[in-house]
């Protein structure tokens, strides 16, 4: 799902940022993945992600947890959309995300 979103110029830019995932009560997750993508809705490619795998986990109901996305090089041609982009593979309860995008012109 994405979770935000920012147009950008064309041109080369650094882009990052950081998704957050807070859990339901007895939410039991196996999976979390947090991207940067120019394709709506879709992770982008190695690199550009996090992806935290554990066996079957039940945090504190109503914590968050915080993961940070490496720096993407964005090399832009036209006004593109950039999206911040998360996915998780959970069970019983909710799974909440969201997080902050922040890209930074090059040149």
């Amino acid at each position: 799902a994405n979770i935000t979103s920012v147009s950008l110029t064309a041109g080369d830019w650094d882009c990052s940022g950081a998704v957050d995932f807070t859990f339901g009560a007895t939410t039991s997750y196996t999976n979390l993945v947090g991207s940067i993508s120019t394709t709506s809705a879709t992770l982008g490619a190695q690199d550009s992600k996090f992806d935290f795998e554990t066996p079957a986990a039940v945090p504190t109901a109503g914590a968050d947890a915080t993961f940070v996305l490496p720096v993407v090089r964005q090399l832009l041609s036209g006004t593109t959309t950039v999206f911040l982009v998360a996915q998780g593979t959970f069970t019983v309860s909710t799974l909440k995300a969201y997080g902050t995008i922040f890209c930074r012109r090059v040149r």
